[in-house]
């Protein structure tokens, strides 16, 4: 659903940005950034580590621009006080009409505003709702919600809001075909390895525990190990962990991220650790087995079983996370294989 509340003329052009750092950060937007795109002309600032190309791959009309500034502890071209004059000059390049901040931040509003972008508008929070003259600001109740109740409060008052808040991503034709080149014949199982934060990684012994124990129940069914390359070292150790009858998975970590999303789209599910595969696994439609022992907010999807350490009390704690069975996980995997889902065709 869009309102026609707040419609722009043809020729107005809305910034919007998404610093959030994240892959999974930038699926969860999606749902809202969509119903943007069918509202308004846009242009999408985000950092490069979000993958904002890749994701929004639906849409490959959208205009992105960088935001280099605070990209996992790494410091960027927009950072600092030289950097935020830089960004400033980002801004003001874009001619934009207005701009959407989708941030908490004051340092977005001041560079807006001293870039000359009329109409701004942002979650209001703090120092930030000094830089702003456009919208109401969120209520502070909102300043530490999830991040998609946040951006839901900032767009109603637009009269924007998705039909479904499920993301959902549509892998394009090449993407298909390049995950089709790479993935098994048969139906298989996508497993995510790696996470940012060690409380969020399964340990090696336990996903080597659970592929084996699939091997013995399902040895048809092949096992994809994925992930960035930086996290190859996690399936090495995967993989040496396994008993010797068990055959090695196949791996993937040095993938584009579109083809990544394409390959999801094709797997039967997801099982693996709170990161952005099952993000973009959920938002290709897959239904996806979460191991998880943190606080930390993630994607609420009924696509999505999640598996908790038993003790509430140890969440957080470093090692829960191994608290979690692969036996009772191995469980899960088989009642989902038993009802696999058809499979996208090829394009």
């Amino acid at each position: 659903m869009v309102s026609t509340h707040s419609q722009p003329s043809s020729g107005h052009r809305t910034l919007v940005i998404q610093p959030m750092v994240g892959i999974g950060d930038m699926v969860w937007h999606k749902p809202w950034l969509d119903a943007m795109i069918a509202a308004r002309p846009i242009t999408l600032m985000a950092k490069p580590s979000a993958q904002a190309a890749a994701v929004m791959m639906d849409h490959p009309e959208l205009a992105i621009t960088p935001l280099h500034r605070s990209e996992r502890g790494k410091k960027g071209q927009h950072d600092g006080w030289l950097g935020f004059l830089r960004l400033v000059m980002a801004l003001r390049a874009t001619q934009a009409d207005e701009i959407w901040i989708l941030h908490k931040s004051w340092r977005y509003a001041a560079a807006a505003w001293l870039a000359g972008i009329p109409k701004r508008a942002g979650y209001g929070f703090g120092k930030q709702k000094h830089g702003l003259n456009h919208g109401a600001p969120l209520s502070p109740a909102l300043k530490r919600a999830h991040p998609r109740q946040t951006v839901a409060a900032f767009c109603a008052q637009f009269g924007i809001a998705p039909d479904d808040e499920q993301p959902r991503i549509t892998p394009d034709a090449d993407s298909r075909s390049k995950a089709m080149a790479l993935a098994p014949s048969r139906p298989f199982i996508i497993m995510g390895v790696g996470a940012a934060d060690a409380i969020r990684r399964w340990s090696p012994m336990r996903f080597a525990a659970v592929i084996a124990r699939l091997h013995e129940s399902h040895p048809d069914v092949p096992v994809v190990l994925c992930g960035s390359p930086a996290e190859s070292a996690i399936a090495e150790a995967i993989i040496t962990a396994l008993p010797g009858a068990t055959p090695a998975p196949q791996c993937v970590f040095d993938q584009p991220v579109k083809t990544v999303i394409a390959l999801h789209e094709q797997a039967a599910f997801y099982l693996g650790n709170d990161t952005s595969l099952i993000n973009i696994a959920v938002a290709t439609g897959r239904p996806a087995i979460r191991v998880f022992a943190s606080s930390l907010p993630v994607l609420d999807s009924p696509l999505i079983t999640t598996f908790l350490p038993p003790d509430p009390k140890r969440m957080d704690q470093p090692g829960a996370i191994d608290d979690i069975d692969d036996a009772a996980v191995h469980a899960a995997a088989a009642a989902l294989l038993a009802a696999v889902v058809p499979f996208p065709k090829k394009a």
